[in-house]
């Protein structure tokens, strides 16, 4: 849809300024195949449908990422009660619930429509590419020439928030566990009766 909303936005741009014999400015049309209407028509069509389009595929995937991310947890708590006990000396069963909630969070970011929009921009770029080889194959040449450039940004700026979130899970683990822990001692001293 985007690439066509360029095209009439092209047409309408190409339009502005002509006017008739008597300084009036005509209404263009824009047609598509056998089809010829005014072109606000077009943009009107072409936002409801993107409108209704966006909306089934963001319910859709919606739905999907909360029925993988019940399954994920079902399956987390499963692997952790299968471990024998000398994994719990080496994990610290207070940092779990801290991992847990991280980790599921990671894989909900992972499963958004953020995620989804990835095949977005790969379809827009691919008919883009086609598009500008149809029109013009210069220009077509030097976008090609520099999406590498681009890719090899986007692939470190990734990289970099990886590491970074990273240390940022560690954090937050550690600072659960202590928090975990103050907790149950107070617990323990309010069972006993000795708060002063």
């Amino acid at each position: 849809l985007q690439v066509s909303i360029l095209f009439i936005f092209g047409a309408l741009l190409d339009s502005l300024g002509s006017t008739s014999a008597t300084g009036v400015l005509v209404p263009e049309t824009f047609s598509l195949g056998s089809w010829e209407m005014p072109l606000w028509f077009w943009f009107v069509f072409l936002g409801l449908g993107q409108w209704i389009l966006c909306t089934v595929y963001n319910g859709l995937t919606d739905t999907a990422k909360e029925r993988m991310i019940v399954r994920y947890k079902l399956a987390y708590v499963k692997a952790i009660l299968r471990q024998d006990i000398g994994w719990y000396d080496t994990n610290s069963p207070l940092q779990l619930s801290t991992r847990i909630g991280e980790g599921l969070k990671t894989i909900e970011e992972a499963l958004s429509p953020k995620a989804v929009i990835l095949f977005e921009w790969l379809a827009m770029a691919v008919t883009g590419w086609a598009l500008c080889f149809k029109y013009e194959w210069r220009v077509a040449l030097v976008i090609l020439a520099c999406s590498p450039l681009v890719l090899l940004g986007g692939a470190l700026m990734g990289y970099a928030q990886q590491n970074g979130q990273k240390s940022v899970v560690d954090g937050y683990a550690e600072a659960g566990a202590i928090a975990t822990e103050v907790l149950g001692a107070v617990r323990t001293v309010a069972s006993l009766g000795l708060e002063t």
